[in-house]
């Protein structure tokens, strides 16, 4: 029953991990730690903090104290939250119980404080592993190279293969694929091709992730020709890209409005067998959309409608900022208006980016329009948001409503 609940949690399925756990009590079952930690996982994966602090009382009522596992799993639950105050609480906690933590404890921490760039909290953590003389390994250098080159830091990523060489740590396969990913993403081709021939040299062999990486990081760049030969070692290596690199590689082509490789691309899965996905959808909305090509949006929303393709929050946000940035105000009502009747809110950049919009075109009516609906749903604007219909209105001259919105911010 335990495997069942760590099943169940791994997939998101928190209403089965809940009756599997009542069905443990019903039998009159003991839960024992290993239940515990599996709850307090399959919690977190849900977010559902609230949860996992019921897990934890839980525990403390019957005496089952927390071991590495336990606080490995709160650990990463509030890292993924944002809620890195709780990391000191923890360790703490850890320290008394005298449970020293683990290298995988700190790979969570530290990859929780180079997510959010917070590097001098980053470094803390170092420090702190130094005293305990935990040696930072593999897994350990490739999180902070990813930290650090996904911030731009490459004087920090060159320090840190400089200090895995002195270690006689070699790169594995992971570590050159957020190498390829960080340099390709900035454009830095002369190192992208430096680690291309480290790889051959140490006869590390290309796997599908190496290879959507250097696929999207060359798409993004605008370099095609290189797209293309990568899509060709794929094929020799038989490597069929996975539906997530034709959406990354879309989304490229439509950066471009290279709309004639974009139906290569649909042709292409056709003939693999690959139907499109949200995903892909997506992909060719945002693509015709920026292009200003809505006759072609509005065949892919029908064909989406004709296939059964259900529409999540993120799509709909997406379809909100296409409409938006062309000023086509009666679809963006017409989405709003499906949104609410499925019982889905526009999140809040978006709506800021819509009211950004609306304000630079002057649309004073819909400005009003989409202050209500946010009214209407109880959705507190933000600064940015109030900034814009503030200046709207001075703008065009309304200095009441202007006064009275800059009221309403204050308080």
């Amino acid at each position: 029953l335990n495997s069942l609940i760590s099943l169940y949690g791994d997939e998101g399925k928190v209403d089965e991990v809940e009756k599997v756990f009542s069905e443990i009590q019903q039998l009159n079952l003991e839960p024992d730690l290993i239940t515990f930690n599996s709850l307090i996982h399959s919690f977190g994966i849900a977010n559902d903090e609230k949860k996992v602090e019921e897990v934890r009382k839980m525990m403390k009522e019957r005496g089952i104290q927390p071991d590495v596992q336990t606080f490995g799993s709160l650990i990463k639950n509030y890292g993924n939250a944002g809620k890195f105050e709780e990391f000191e609480g923890l360790l703490e906690e850890m320290r008394q119980l005298n449970i020293q933590p683990n290298l995988r404890i700190f790979y969570s921490i530290l990859n929780s404080f180079g997510k959010a760039q917070k590097f001098e909290e980053l470094e803390k953590v170092r420090r702190h592993m130094k005293k305990l003389n935990l040696r930072p390994d593999l897994i350990t250098f490739t999180v902070l190279i990813g930290s650090y080159g996904k911030a731009g830091d490459f004087d920090a990523v060159a320090s840190l293969l400089k200090q895995m060489k002195h270690a006689k740590i070699e790169p594995n396969i992971t570590t050159y694929c957020i190498l390829l990913e960080v340099y390709g993403m900035s454009s830095r081709f002369g190192e992208v091709n430096q680690i291309l021939r480290q790889m051959e040299k140490q006869n590390v062999s290309h796997n599908e992730l190496t290879l959507q990486t250097l696929l999207y990081a060359y798409g993004r760049s605008g370099l095609f020709d290189e797209t293309k030969k990568i899509l060709k070692k794929m094929e020799l290596l038989n490597v069929t890209p996975s539906i997530h690199c034709y959406g990354a590689l879309i989304t490229c082509y439509g950066m471009y409005e290279k709309f004639a490789e974009v139906e290569e691309i649909l042709d292409r899965m056709k003939q693999l067998g690959i139907n499109p996905n949200i995903q892909i959808y997506g992909a060719l909305i945002e693509s015709y959309g920026r292009a200003g090509n809505f006759d072609q949006v509005f065949k892919i929303l029908q064909e989406m409608k004709d296939n059964d393709v259900s529409l999540d929050p993120r799509f709909y946000n997406a379809l909100l900022k296409q409409f938006g940035r062309a000023d086509r105000f009666h679809e963006v009502k017409e989405i709003l208006k499906q949104m609410e009747a499925l019982g889905i809110q526009p999140d809040i950049k978006t709506l800021g980016f819509l009211f950004e919009n609306f304000c630079k075109s002057g649309a004073t009516k819909e400005v009003k329009l989409l202050r209500n609906y946010m009214t209407h749903l109880k959705i507190q604007p933000d600064y940015f948001i109030y900034r814009q219909i503030i200046l709207l209105y001075r703008t065009v001259g309304l200095e009441s409503l202007a006064k009275a919105t800059l009221k309403e911010m204050n308080k």
